[in-house]
């Protein structure tokens, strides 16, 4: 199958740590054996010489330093949209548009595979009514909140909707809200994105340095990995160490990432006198970030409902964690307790329940026998139903049957 994979956030290079799920799931095409095509705006620094298939920029603003669209940029603290976005979106919705149907006439896809309902959605909906081809839409969770934003932003999704022949996404509740905009006899699946499970061995040395860089002693390490933005809720994190420590005292977190709030997180931090037990490391690279995932104890997603609505309901980081064989605590949210299975690979917690996320982060801190036999699961569960080979078939399944529903439609018409 000729395969157009479109999308405004992807990795920069290899080592990127932005959209890293993006890659696994062409990675995962590539392996079973479809020819593959990723269309992404233009950012200052991208590199494309290193992925091994074909990727195609464009342009929409000159100079090239105006180009701060998508790859995670759009959003002030995830959930508000930047006034760049409101000044830059005509020129980008415009050459958007245009790349997708020069590239479309070129290359003959089979199908379009949008990510992200906007503003992609609308650029495959033109090209299919321009060029007949089908489009399936994927809904990573932000694009389902700016859907519902305003009334411009609903149209656009439910007309980008309308036309799909399916879509998928990765939680329930993303598709339940998507839907509820008037979206009618729509085929959809749940499938989530996957990882590439990493075989590299990480040694005790190289595991040794890290400890000694973060003056980490022996002891239990709890990690986090995402944007530093209200919808992963790390400041209720932060408040259950601070319960966590009374008791334990053995115990450091470390949180992955960089984004808007570091600032204020940081100062939470120190009001709460953690800075011996919290740390602030900013972005990993992939090519290190591994390394941090075997490092730790215990892996933990604190996602919640932000004040705008906006919620982080599957994140990748969490089947990173799993993938490297430990234990979760996360947010009881549908599309997270898909792959979180209480009691079996970790522990589900209410939303914002600081003290019930200190309880089930307690039962896996004094038990190793506990965090041994759910870790151990985790990397099961991945292994078996979420690597990039699995979720490709998965999805080139459910992109067939789809499409097979469309031609019988067309020609009995």
């Amino acid at each position: 199958m000729k395969i157009c994979i479109l999308t405004h956030t992807f990795p920069k290079e290899l080592n990127d740590s932005n959209a890293p799920f993006m890659h696994a799931l062409i990675t995962g095409l590539k392996k079973n054996g479809h020819d593959v095509s990723v269309l992404t705006p233009f950012t200052p620094g991208f590199k494309r010489e290193e992925f091994p298939y074909k990727i195609n920029l464009y342009k929409y603003i000159w100079p090239d330093f105006f180009h701060i669209l998508g790859y995670s940029q759009t959003l002030k603290n995830g959930s508000t949209l930047k006034f760049s976005t409101y000044v830059l979106f005509p020129f980008f919705f415009t050459f958007g548009i245009l790349a997708l149907i020069n590239l479309s006439r070129k290359e003959k896809f089979d199908v379009i595979s949008s990510h992200w309902i906007l503003p992609n959605g609308f650029f495959a909906y033109v090209t299919s009514r321009i060029l007949k081809i089908p489009y399936v839409i994927s809904l990573p969770g932000s694009d389902v909140y700016l859907a519902k934003k305003n009334k411009i932003f609903s149209t656009i999704a439910k007309i980008s909707a309308n036309g799909a022949t399916s879509m998928t996404s990765d939680s329930p509740r993303f598709l339940k809200e998507i839907l509820s905009l008037g979206i009618k006899n729509k085929k959809t699946q749940i499938i989530p994105y996957p990882v590439i499970l990493n075989k590299e061995k990480v040694s005790t040395k190289d595991l040794n340095i890290i400890r000694k860089d973060l003056n980490l002693k022996r002891g239990i390490v709890i990690l986090a990995v995402g944007r530093l933005v209200y919808k992963k809720g790390f400041e209720y994190l932060v408040k259950a160490m601070s319960l966590l420590l009374k008791k334990h005292k053995n115990i450091k977190l470390i949180i992955i990432g960089d984004g808007d709030l570091k600032e204020k997180l940081q100062k939470l931090i120190v009001k709460l006198n953690l800075a011996d037990d919290v740390k602030l490391i900013g972005n990993i690279n992939r090519d290190r970030i591994y390394k941090y995932y075997n490092l730790c104890d215990i892996f933990v997603t604190t996602s919640i409902r932000d004040k705008n609505g906006n919620i982080d309901d599957q994140p990748v980081s969490l089947i990173e964690g799993m993938s490297c064989g430990k234990p979760v605590v996360a947010t009881d949210f549908p599309g997270i307790s898909l792959t979180v299975k209480h009691q079996v690979n970790g522990f589900l917690f209410p939303e914002k329940n600081i003290t019930l996320l200190a309880k089930s982060l307690e039962k896996l801190i004094i038990s190793k026998s506990l965090r041994s036999r759910m870790g151990k699961e985790s990397r099961r569960i991945v292994r078996n139903e979420l690597t990039d080979e699995k979720i490709a078939k998965k999805y080139v399944s459910f992109l067939s049957k789809t499409l097979s529903s469309v031609k019988n439609t067309n020609s009995k018409a």
